[in-house]
Protein backbone atom coordinates (compact mmCIF):
# COMPACT_ATOMS: atom_id res chain seq x y z
CA UNK A 1 0.00 0.00 0.00
CA UNK A 2 1.61 3.26 -0.89
CA UNK A 3 1.19 6.27 1.31
CA UNK A 4 3.04 9.43 1.23
CA UNK A 5 3.74 9.70 4.73
CA UNK A 6 5.74 6.28 4.58
CA UNK A 7 9.67 5.82 3.16
CA UNK A 8 9.28 2.40 0.76
CA UNK A 9 12.65 0.01 1.36
CA UNK A 10 13.31 -2.62 -0.92
CA UNK A 11 16.08 -4.94 0.27
CA UNK A 12 17.03 -8.49 -0.55
CA UNK A 13 18.05 -10.25 3.09
CA UNK A 14 20.37 -13.05 2.58
CA UNK A 15 23.40 -12.72 4.54
CA UNK A 16 23.67 -14.91 7.71
CA UNK A 17 22.43 -13.67 10.84
CA UNK A 18 26.16 -13.10 12.39
CA UNK A 19 29.14 -12.49 10.71
CA UNK A 20 32.34 -13.35 11.07
CA UNK A 21 34.61 -11.36 13.45
CA UNK A 22 37.37 -10.78 10.88
CA UNK A 23 34.56 -9.91 8.15
CA UNK A 24 33.17 -6.92 10.69
CA UNK A 25 36.86 -6.12 11.74
CA UNK A 26 37.62 -5.80 8.62
CA UNK A 27 34.77 -3.67 7.23
CA UNK A 28 34.87 -1.26 10.52
CA UNK A 29 38.89 -0.57 9.66
CA UNK A 30 37.39 0.09 5.52
CA UNK A 31 34.84 2.34 7.02
CA UNK A 32 37.39 4.16 8.66
CA UNK A 33 39.73 4.38 6.38
CA UNK A 34 37.84 5.26 2.99
CA UNK A 35 34.20 6.43 4.12
CA UNK A 36 35.27 8.89 7.41
CA UNK A 37 37.36 11.08 6.13
CA UNK A 38 35.73 11.86 2.45
CA UNK A 39 32.39 12.35 5.03
CA UNK A 40 33.40 14.58 7.47
CA UNK A 41 36.38 16.46 5.34
CA UNK A 42 37.11 16.76 1.93
CA UNK A 43 35.57 13.97 -0.31
CA UNK A 44 38.33 14.66 -2.84
CA UNK A 45 37.52 11.45 -4.49
CA UNK A 46 33.91 11.94 -4.99
CA UNK A 47 32.86 8.50 -2.85
CA UNK A 48 30.44 10.09 -0.81
CA UNK A 49 29.14 12.15 -4.04
CA UNK A 50 29.30 8.38 -5.88
CA UNK A 51 27.52 6.59 -3.41
CA UNK A 52 24.80 9.23 -2.57
CA UNK A 53 21.34 8.06 -3.92
CA UNK A 54 18.89 10.75 -3.06
CA UNK A 55 19.65 14.55 -1.73
CA UNK A 56 16.76 17.11 -1.01
CA UNK A 57 14.54 15.06 -2.04
CA UNK A 58 15.49 13.81 -5.46
CA UNK A 59 17.51 10.88 -6.62
CA UNK A 60 21.18 11.95 -8.06
CA UNK A 61 22.22 11.49 -11.29
CA UNK A 62 24.29 8.69 -11.01
CA UNK A 63 20.63 6.69 -9.61
CA UNK A 64 18.39 8.59 -11.82
CA UNK A 65 17.56 4.99 -13.63
CA UNK A 66 15.08 4.04 -10.45
CA UNK A 67 12.89 6.71 -11.05
CA UNK A 68 10.95 3.96 -12.36
CA UNK A 69 10.70 2.16 -9.35
CA UNK A 70 9.50 5.54 -7.25
CA UNK A 71 6.98 6.23 -9.94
Amino acid sequence: MSNPNFITVMAVDNLPCELPRSASEEFGRDLIDKILRPLLAEDIGGIIERGTIAEKGSLTNTFSYLQDYIN
